[in-house]
């Protein structure tokens, strides 16, 4: 039978006596039921948790009232000499008990967080109001509600039957709960809360909007202080130190926090350019971190110093680190043959002297020691901290030397990147084993071992360590292919193959009460009704490692089809079928009952979908792996998820499932007829399941990104389908929505602001409209009390410094403007909804230009025509080849370049080159659209002269679209000047002899449009495939003119191109 509490215990707590008799209560409770779930299942039954909350409301404010001095009416004022009362002590056994009962799973979190406990919690929390003992207490079970929420399943998502973590996201993002934070983070020493609230924050700082509220809290500048004053008491003291701001850095935490405070700003910046320029730049990094530049050679200099000012030692740190060999040839991937040792070579930056006087790589690229410095500590540290280490280098060095204010672009250092295969890829390559985690193991059945602190450190390094690597390497080929030298991919299946491993449930207790009295309400609602089952602790790690090992394993295969075919070999296919199944929600769970459940959380399917991406790129892993194992079916049923990250990564993977080339775009012949109308599984598969009228349904979504991937996945899909399946596809989607979408924004950019259009010229010196149309009153409203928070952030993170010098202030303006550049592009509605469009725009001119493609291209050009109009299709397209005029002036646009660099080619057309602006007749400047807006445009007039004779005439009849095309014919990027080309080609296109007379007629037209001149200069192009399109195509011309009788045809394209 199981013992409850005493009753009279109980009683006592409703009905208290007397504080001491009461002290005395909860005592004898937390004895009873610590380390014994089912006693705290009956107590909670009994009432336990609506006394503690009643308590805990009650001792608060009187503890409050009589800590606070009241100062004119203000009670803001602690008390300095406090001395343990009554209420205090009643507190710290409630908060004791409260934690006790958080450990026991989600089931007993449900009802003190039905009770309203939260708030009571971070209540105890503030320094003004409480004693340390009891901050403490309320911290730890605060972190005890965090960690039992982490078992719930699907965790963050889909936890509408879990009230808990929904009431606890709301609680950390609160006011008063990040207020807390901000005043234990700036006590002074570094009592044992301050750890505490670090731990808390590493904990639940998972989401978004969370990592927002502690960088505009200013959360994340405490940390980053902290930071600096351990950074400085660990000795790494740098010549050129800031020492004014380092007087007033707050006292160290100690080195065994280390990985604490890592983990803690890891979690707030990851994900995000700003977050991350927001620790650089804050004033106690950048204090004890200056910047250091190559330092050009005295005048003095022989000439064997002479042109090496490059190679002059500037940052000390770099010292820290071993040599790498200089690359043998040029592009050598190879890394394996020289992997140093990567053990501690060099205790404490006191050694430095001890180390190799060569520089692995250029200050200039480094851009601050920051990065020595964590790949110091990664190589130099154990465990989780070395982890920590590079997970955060990885972000910082995607923020370092980067002149893209596009966060989606790969910002990638050939010298950093180096220096991460050799020194920094081979620590967390080893670190993976799955071996090495007895949750993995088949014998494994308890969870006895989480008690044991070493081996829950092996786990967490099972957890974390992959997707630290995935984080490292994604999107960098040079550090891909060093993972892959050194074994990672195997291991990566190993460990993904291990999570499949059946997991035994645990055991139940025996018990002699009735199975109703362990279980909760039908209800699962108050403080007296347990809630829902979660995960055990097996099944959360074999999750986290599944998740960490797909994610890692579809970073290996982003870029090199080598890694493709490798990760397809280990015979991973299987299980990354198994993984996109999520979890069935067929049946209530049981309260009180363990969780059991088939299926993937949604991080899991998430992670899933993110491998069969990327492997899905290889034409060749996808025709004879991933096709054959039918991954088609359980793909298209994720779109009909609840959770919209899940519909827009499936979304994804259907994109290259259909792209060209794949088995979906295969067709039977032996079965075609004359309709035109041919046989395939996979497209069969494809429309049976309904998949096509959800794409059709999700590209009408008015969720950019999911319009903008459906859109993509929609113009893959129709590329090769029937005349019938293409009508339908339009006709579902609506012609009217198309030319909405086609049209844009199309205000001409008239109020345009310098800082939200990045409109830039290209090398022909065409102005490139990235963000046009954006209005300036709109920009500066929004922008002004963030300017204001950065220009605070960066004068002073703690509000005590000293104000700094003139080369200090220099620097800090340096800094300032970066970070207000980088914040606009990643974070201003304006741009991002821009962008977007533009984006949409890119895709439906593809989606036209598909459905003109292939065998049914005069028959949907025919169609088209009917329902949207001819002249219709014409205007737009004119309207995306013309330049517009925008009131930015030169003054405007020279100040904006100082906030901003010069931007490098992005995925909406950024060039590289910037020369002077084309000017209008009143001085505004012209802008063009983006490149790839303009390259689409050119292809959907390729394909229109890809029909019949009569729609070549059409096109040719349109003398302004003929004076729109003509500027880029010198457009910088050459697979416009290439797509030009093709255009004149198909004009010139003799159906048959009935035809050359029409053609000849268009030859001339070309001739006086001055067409012809711009491909004579295009046979001196640098680019070998456009200059042999040119001299083809003006042959074409100087035939059908002069009447030359061996005129030749050019082969016409009217296919599909990427």
């Amino acid at each position: 039978m199981v013992r409850s509490a005493s009753i009279a215990a109980l009683e006592e707590l409703r009905n208290p006596t007397s504080p001491t008799g009461q002290i005395a209560a909860l005592k004898h409770v937390k004895n009873e039921i610590t380390g014994h779930d089912q006693r705290k299942a009956v107590t909670i039954k009994q009432g336990l948790v609506l006394s503690l909350v009643q308590l805990l409301e009650t001792s608060a404010k009187a503890g409050g009232k009589r800590r606070t001095q009241e100062v004119n009416g203000h009670s803001d004022k602690p008390s300095i000499h406090s001395e343990w009362s009554d209420e205090d002590e009643l507190r710290l056994q409630a908060l004791m008990i409260a934690e006790s009962l958080a450990q026991g799973g989600p089931a007993m979190v449900s009802p003190l967080v039905n009770a309203g406990i939260l708030s009571l919690l971070f209540e105890c929390t503030n320094p003004r109001r409480n004693p340390s003992r009891v901050r403490v207490a309320a911290l730890r079970t605060l972190i005890a509600v965090a960690g039992t929420i982490q078992l719930i399943p699907d965790f963050p998502y889909q936890t509408e039957q879990y009230p808990a973590a929904q009431e606890l996201t709301a609680a950390l993002t609160s006011r008063d709960a990040v207020d807390a934070l901000g005043e234990i983070l700036s006590l002074s020493g570094h009592p044992r809360e301050v750890s505490l609230a670090v731990q808390l924050i590493a904990k639940t700082c998972q989401r978004e909007g969370y990592q927002s509220v502690l960088v505009k809290s200013g959360v994340l500048d405490l940390l980053s202080s902290r930071l600096a004053a351990l950074i400085i008491y660990l000795g790494y003291i740098l010549p050129g130190v800031d020492a004014p701001v380092v007087a007033n850095l707050p006292s160290p935490p100690p080195k065994s926090d280390l990985g604490l405070y890592l983990e803690a700003i890891r979690g707030i910046v990851d994900g995000s350019k700003y977050r991350t320029a927001r620790f650089l730049y804050s004033s106690s990094i950048v204090a004890v971190f200056p910047t250091y530049r190559p330092q050009p050679p005295p005048p003095s200099a022989g000439p064997l110093l002479s042109g090496l000012s490059t190679q002059m030692p500037t940052n000390p740190l770099e010292r820290l680190l071993p040599q790498i060999p200089s690359p043998q040839r040029k592009g050598e991937n190879g890394f394996s043959r020289a992997f140093p040792n990567y053990g501690n070579h060099f205790g404490s930056p006191r050694d430095a002297s001890r180390a190799s006087p060569e520089r692995p790589f250029s200050s200039d690229d480094l851009d601050s020691p920051m990065f020595a410095w964590l790949l110091h500590i990664a190589r130099s540290e154990e465990g989780l901290t070395r982890i920590t280490a590079l997970w955060l280098l990885k972000s910082v060095s995607g923020v370092l030397g980067s002149n893209s204010l596009d966060p989606r672009i790969s910002t990638s250092n050939g010298n950093r990147e180096r220096v991460l295969a050799f020194l920094g890829v081979p620590i967390l390559v080893k670190m993976i084993d799955h071996n090495s985690s007895p949750y993995l193991l088949p014998t494994s059945s308890t969870d006895h071992v989480f008690s044991n602190s070493a081996w829950q450190e092996k786990i967490l390094i099972q957890e974390r360590a992959p997707f630290a690597l995935q984080a490292l390497v994604d999107g960098s080929q040079i550090l891909q292919t060093a993972a892959q030298e050194a074994g990672v991919i195997k291991k990566l299946a190993q460990l993904l193959k291990a999570s499949f491993n059946p997991i035994a449930p645990p055991k139940p207790m025996w018990s002699s009460e009735p199975e109703s009295m362990l279980k909760g309400d039908a209800g699962l609602t108050g403080s007296t009704s347990l809630g829902l089952p979660g995960l055990s602790p097996r099944q959360l790690h074999a999750e986290r490692c599944r998740e960490g090992a797909l994610r890692a394993l579809g970073a290996m295969a982003g870029l090199v089809e080598e890694h493709r075919k490798e990760v397809a070999k280990t015979a991973i296919t299987p299980f990354l079928i198994d993984s996109l199944k999520p979890y069935s929600h067929v049946g209530a769970p049981v309260s009180g009952a363990a969780f059991n459940r088939s299926g993937n959380p949604v991080k899991v399917v998430l992670a899933a979908c993110y491998a069969a991406r990327t492997l899905a790129r290889s034409i060749t892993v996808l025709r004879t792996n991933l096709t054959d194992a039918g991954i088609g079916r359980p793909v298209y049923e994720l779109l009909s998820h609840p959770v919209l990250e899940v519909k827009l990564s499936a979304t994804d993977v259907i994109i290259n499932l259909s792209a060209p080339g794949s088995p979906m775009q295969d067709s039977d012949h032996s079965t075609s007829n004359n309709n035109n109308v041919s046989s395939n599984k996979e497209m069969d598969t494809l429309v049976q399941s309904g998949t096509l009228d959800r794409l059709v349904e999700h590209a009408r979504s008015s969720n950019p990104t999911l319009r903008y991937l459906s859109l993509w996945a929609l113009k893959h899909v129709i590329l090769k389908s029937p005349f019938e399946g293409k009508t339908k596809c339009l006709n579902n989607f609506g012609t009217g929505l198309l030319v909405q979408i086609l049209t844009g924004d199309d205000q001409g950019g008239q109020n345009q602001s310098p800082a939200a259009s990045m409109g830039v010229s290209n090398a022909a010196g065409e102005q490139v409209d990235l963000l046009n149309a954006v209005e300036q009153s709109m920009e500066m409203d929004d922008s002004d009390e963030d300017e204001q928070e950065d220009e605070d952030t960066m004068t002073d993170d703690m509000g005590t410094l000293s104000k700094p010098s003139n080369l200090r202030s220099t620097s800090n303006n340096l800094h300032k403007s970066r970070l207000k550049a980088i914040k606009n592009a990643e974070q201003n509605p304006i741009i991002l909804a821009r962008r977007d469009d533009l984006q949409i725009q890119e895709q439906a001119l593809d989606f036209l230009r598909n459905l003109i493609n292939g065998t049914t291209c005069p028959d949907m050009i025919e169609h088209v025509y009917q329902n949207i109009g001819s002249a219709r299709i014409f205007d737009i397209l004119i309207s995306k080849l013309r330049p517009r005029a925008s009131a930015t002036s030169s003054n405007n646009s020279n100040n904006n370049n100082l906030s901003a660099p010069n931007p490098r080619r992005t995925p909406l057309g950024v060039p590289t080159t910037q020369p002077s602006p084309s000017i209008t007749s009143n001085g505004a400047p012209l802008l063009y659209q983006p490149p790839e807006i303009i390259n689409a445009t050119i292809l959907v007039l390729v394909h229109l002269a890809a029909g019949l004779p009569r729609h070549r005439q059409q096109v040719i009849a349109q003398k302004n679209l003929l004076q729109a095309v003509l500027p880029h014919f010198g457009h910088a990027t050459s697979a416009v000047r290439a797509n030009c080309v093709q255009l004149v080609s198909n004009l010139l296109w003799v159906e048959d002899s009935g035809d050359q007379m029409a053609a000849r007629n268009r030859a001339h037209e070309l001739r006086y449009a001055g067409i012809e001149d711009r491909m004579r200069a295009l046979e001196q192009d640098v680019v070998a495939d456009v200059r042999e399109k040119a001299k083809l195509a003006a042959g074409q011309i100087r035939d059908l003119v002069d009447g030359t009788p061996g005129y030749r045809n050019v082969p016409r394209t009217a296919e599909m191109r990427e």
